[in-house]
């Protein structure tokens, strides 16, 4: 039985919302600053690169970064997926 809503339990429920829509938007902020954030590290890591550096063990097994630090360091294209890198 649903029953009769008050404007003040519509208040406190749109209140509800809006803290959860406030909650999602940050936590959403949250994650994109952390991949901004690790992106930006990555880039350095790049820029001091001096080509000396030794890379070991199959292709296939290595993460995205690791692959774009490989091919960064061989003067290819970063840009795609980990299988087009």
């Amino acid at each position: 039985m649903h029953g009769l809503v008050t404007s003040e339990q519509a208040c406190q429920k749109i209140a509800e919302e809006d803290a959860r829509r406030a909650e999602k938007k940050q936590k959403a902020n949250a994650a994109k600053k952390h991949w901004e954030d690790k992106e930006a590290a990555q880039q350095v890591q790049h820029n001091a690169m001096d080509g000396t550096e030794t890379y070991t063990g199959r292709l296939r097994d290595k993460s995205k970064p690791e692959l774009e630090d490989i091919a960064t360091a061989l003067s290819l294209s970063t840009e795609g997926t980990k299988s087009e890198i």
